[in-house]
């Protein structure tokens, strides 16, 4: 990635935290590919957040415990958020024209906004930065809601469907892999 896709996704996270109804117009405009969304921006997004969850880690845990659980980070998030794009894109099949783009564009520009917070509070352990940034994670509720109501033309029972089914998927499908990954190598899971 350089430094003009890295500014570009940058300017387009900040949109979508501060101005969502003009930057899903923008997205809305804008072709998307499946493969370029994932291995340009949702890929180098991932392993950058489990670059920063390691560092974090090493502040409480040893270098081997931070850097499992930097893996383990990595690994849930790409797979969860991945999962959660196959279920969206299920559903809006046969109820939206481009049942793929859609859900590709809403589950990675949503989670990108509650794995980035999640993930940090994860990181900072039990303390007050962890609960504060525990409780920022649920700002893309807002990103994901105005995505829902921007981008696709759904009747308001659908759109509400769409926006319980997409952001429980979004919380829990990432973090139940993530805790079921904690178990199986032996990594405690909640006295981290």
């Amino acid at each position: 990635m350089n430094n003009v896709e890295l500014n570009f996704w940058l300017k387009r996270i900040n949109g979508l935290l501060l101005h969502p109804s003009q930057e899903w117009g923008n997205i809305r405009k804008e072709p998307t590919e499946e493969n370029t969304l994932f291995r340009k921006f949702f890929i180098p997004f991932c392993i950058a957040i489990s670059v920063a969850v390691l560092f974090i880690s090493l502040l409480r845990l040893n270098f081997f415990y931070a850097l499992g659980y930097a893996l383990i980070h990595l690994t849930s998030n790409l797979t969860g958020t991945y999962i959660v794009f196959l279920l969206i894109r299920e559903y809006l099949n046969g109820k939206s024209l481009d049942s793929g783009n859609t859900a590709l564009n809403l589950t990675v520009f949503s989670a990108v906004i509650f794995l980035f917070f999640h993930s940090l509070s994860a990181a900072f352990g039990t303390n007050f930065l962890s609960q504060l940034t525990g409780l920022l994670s649920l700002v893309f509720l807002r990103t994901l809601y105005t995505g829902i109501y921007t981008t696709i033309d759904l009747n308001t029972n659908q759109k509400t469907n769409l926006f319980i089914i997409t952001s429980l998927a979004i919380i829990f499908i990432p973090v139940i892999i993530h805790k079921l990954l904690m178990i199986l190598f032996h990594i405690p899971v909640f006295n981290i």
